[in-house]
């Protein structure tokens, strides 16, 4: 759920119908909302 969170209109490829997700949004030690620069899983571009 975080991921889709995270997500920027620049991370939408409408023409080649493709979402690029490169943040999540956490929880830090705090219990304030954070944004990450990378996702749990790195994948391929």
């Amino acid at each position: 759920m975080g991921e889709i969170n995270a997500l920027d209109v620049d991370d939408v490829d409408f023409e080649n119908n493709i979402i690029k997700v490169r943040r999540t949004l956490t929880k830090d030690e705090y219990d304030k909302t954070v944004m990450g620069n990378t996702t749990k899983n790195y994948g391929t571009s």
